[in-house]
This record gives C-alpha cells, sequence and structure tokens, in this order.
C-alpha cells in the first residue's frame, strides 16, 4: 500500500509555552501512540498534516508513514485526532494512531449517493441523515467513502442502516436501524397523498356549490 511519507522531530519538553515556541517557528506539537506504541512527543511541519487531511485518498484516514528524523525509527500510521484555531484554522496540533498489521480501529467514513432516483424524477427531494457512518475494520481496509446507489428510490423509499453496502472486512456500527438517504415530497407528503388531498377538497368544494345551488334553488 502507498503511504503518504511525513517527517516527524521527537521532542523532550512538553507544555503550553514550549507549544506557542514551536507554532511560532512555523512547526505543530504532535503525538504518536497506538496499541504497540507508548505515547511519544513530536514536532511536525502543518503543510503535509494538512495535505494528508485535506487532499489525502481517505482524509484523515489515509495511510501515513511517519519518518522520525536523524533515526531509523518509522511509524505507519493514521490522523487519530487534530485542532485548528476557530478563526484563522491553522492547525494547531496533531494525534497519529501508529498501528501494526492485525489492529483492528473504530472510525468515520463519508456516506455519498449517486444516481437520480425514481422518486426526485417525480419531484420529491432526497434528504440526507447522515454525512459519516461509524465503521470498525484494519486500518489500511478502511474505505475512502461508502457510496450508495439511490436510483431505485421512489417516492417514501429509504435506505436504512442494515441496508448499507460495506466492503469485505469491514463492519457497519450502528444501535438503530434508521435511514440513512430517504426520498420524500419537500412538504413530508408523498406525491399520492398530495394528489388525494388535492381531489378530496375538490370534491368538498364541488359539494359545497351543489348545496348552494339547492338552497338558492329552494327560497
Amino acid at each position: 500500500m502507498e503511504r503518504l511519507a511525513i517527517d516527524v522531530r521527537k521532542r523532550e519538553i512538553s507544555g503550553k509555552g514550549i507549544s506557542r515556541k514551536i507554532r511560532a517557528l512555523g512547526y505543530i506539537p504532535a503525538v504518536v501512540y497506538g496499541p504497540h506504541t507508548e505515547p511519544v512527543s513530536l514536532i511536525v511541519e502543518p503543510k503535509p498534516v494538512k495535505k494528508a487531511i485535506m487532499n489525502g485518498p481517505k482524509g484523515v484516514n489515509t495511510a501515513l508513514e511517519l519518518k522520525v528524523v536523524d533515526s531509523d525509527t518509522t511509524y505507519k500510521a493514521i490522523i487519530r485526532d487534530f485542532q485548528t484555531d476557530p478563526v484563522t484554522r491553522k492547525l494547531l496540533h496533531c494525534d497519529f494512531w501508529a498501528y501494526e498489521a492485525g489492529d483492528i480501529i473504530e472510525t468515520k467514513v463519508p456516506v455519498r449517493a449517486y444516481g437520480k432516483s425514481i422518486g426526485i424524477e417525480k419531484g420529491a427531494v432526497l434528504t440526507r441523515h447522515f454525512y459519516t457512518l461509524d465503521v470498525k475494520c484494519e486500518p489500511d481496509n478502511i474505505p475512502a467513502g461508502i457510496d450508495i446507489d439511490i436510483t431505485e428510490l421512489d417516492i417514501d423509499d429509504q435506505v436504512k442502516m442494515d441496508e448499507i453496502p460495506v466492503p469485505d472486512g469491514v463492519e457497519l456500527l450502528f444501535k438503530n436501524n434508521v435511514p440513512v438517504f430517504s426520498v420524500g415530497m419537500s412538504r413530508g407528503k408523498s406525491l399520492e397523498e398530495e394528489e388525494a388531498e388535492a381531489a378530496e377538497a375538490e370534491g368538498e368544494e364541488g359539494e359545497a356549490e351543489g348545496d348552494e345551488e339547492t338552497d338558492s334553488e329552494s327560497k
């Protein structure tokens, strides 16, 4: 598997003051840890980390190779967490999760729909209930995303959790079998219901007009 290489440096001192100095020098503080790795404090350039997050084939789940400068040490890792400045959006800190073959991780992957459903062709709208799904698998098997074909969805149809296709070796995690995508009219009513209500309203209006004509004739 091709991995995005990132050079890192070990740091012996930690703390808020040190972190500010690291950022002032154009780097960010980071840490790497995992089931086989004691936490190690690092210094890393933010640019390759942001590249992995924004442009990596799997985003934060992109496979990385952390190379410790001036050392033979390397880590197979993914980005476990990161922090950004709420105003400037600059990267402030990053956690890397180091793993080995056979390790299992729980993470989130994006869910996407493709195709134009039968219901949409009739004027309905597609509602997305989730943007990401929770999965469990080996880190190298994390899918870039889960794509769902909605072409056959008619009005009032849904795609529920237990209907989501996942690759081999990947387990979808969910507690309740709720919809992920659904197709319905924008006011929450199906086309058939709206047509029935319109017909009923027309019938009531016709009956009212008939009653008025009867009343006028009786007078």
